[in-house]
């Protein structure tokens, strides 16, 4: 059988400013030290510096200039 690689519990972290490292912005640090390189949010949905937040997100195919983290699509994003 397939395992899907999709979490469906919720994470905690906070989001972070890395514009001073080159092609960065915005990311998400989970409470665990993983950093999430957003590819996708649900719509509507913006980040906002130095928030606290509950995220799902699944691991996402693609390339990065910042590679400071993991490339992720978020499913779903909560604010704490």
């Amino acid at each position: 059988s397939c395992k899907k690689n999709t979490l469906t519990t919720e994470t905690y972290g906070v989001v972070k400013d890395f514009t001073g490292l080159d092609g960065c912005g915005l990311l998400i640090v989970l409470d665990n030290g993983k950093r999430l390189e957003v590819q996708a949010l649900p719509a509507g949905v913006t980040l906002t510096k130095d928030k606290r937040v509950a995220v799902i997100y699944k691991p996402a195919a693609g390339f990065s200039i910042c590679m400071a983290g993991e490339i992720a699509e978020i499913t779903s994003l909560r604010y704490l």
